[in-house]
């Protein structure tokens, strides 16, 4: 007998599918590429003169090419200063706030605690309404902290924004683990570092933490910016 020979048959994509195919990707590609643009633009003026600066003409590509301004930064002991006093916000601060962030998204997640939508709703409210400046000077002057990095994050150290997306991902976890744990004799601490938390730390926690650092620099206050005859102004802001 023969072998029967079958013949494969492929399936033409139309051109306008193909042609809208294309058109996404070139979409989808080209709107994160547009996001660079800012800093691309900042890097090209920090390497352009100071005509070029103050008219505008900086583009992605620096003109009148120099290193004066980061010699200036670079030699000016402030800016060491600032930086360290950045990193120290910014460990500490992230650290703390994803710590207590964590442990009260994780404690109101959990269906068997009383008072609960209580407990939520007076964090939510927290949110509708600020203190200002002014309390948050009083806040600080009486628990001692004036003149202190601890008064940088330590007042805010919990984010209520960032405790409701914490808690989301908790209550999306198996209750199952949980009463498992505690069947073998774990505590409600250790169940909640080596079986709930890392089950949303790829996600969640890790994005959270990066948002968290960003604010973290912000508070640091290291602004660096191009003052008139080319300078650089360094700014240490709390």
């Amino acid at each position: 007998m023969k072998p029967i020979s079958v013949k494969k048959r492929t399936i033409k994509t139309p051109t306008g599918e193909r042609a809208l195919t294309a058109a996404i990707y070139i979409l989808l590609g080209a709107f994160p590429l547009s996001t660079l643009y800012p800093f691309v633009n900042i890097i090209a003026k920090a390497f352009s003169g100071y005509t070029p600066n103050v008219t505008g003409a900086v583009g992605l590509w620096p003109m009148e090419f120099q290193t004066g301004t980061f010699m200036r930064v670079l030699t000016n002991p402030q800016f060491f200063t600032s930086f360290w006093v950045s990193l120290r916000v910014t460990v500490l601060g992230t650290g703390l706030s994803m710590f207590f962030s964590s442990l009260a998204g994780y404690v109101l997640s959990r269906e068997r605690l009383k008072g609960r939508s209580f407990l939520t709703a007076c964090f939510v409210f927290t949110m509708m309404f600020s203190g200002g400046m002014i309390p948050n000077y009083i806040l600080v002057r009486s628990l001692h902290m004036l003149d202190t990095l601890w008064a940088l994050f330590l007042p805010n150290v919990i984010n209520v924004y960032n405790m409701l997306i914490i808690k989301t991902a908790f209550e999306g976890t198996p209750p199952a683990l949980e009463e498992s744990a505690k069947v073998d004799g774990a505590s409600n601490f250790r169940i909640f570092y080596s079986i709930m938390f890392p089950m949303i730390a790829p996600g969640g926690v890790l994005g959270l933490g990066l948002a968290l650092c960003l604010r973290g620099l912000d508070l640091g206050g290291i602004r660096l910016g191009l003052r008139a005859r080319g300078g650089i102004s360094l700014a240490a802001g709390g």
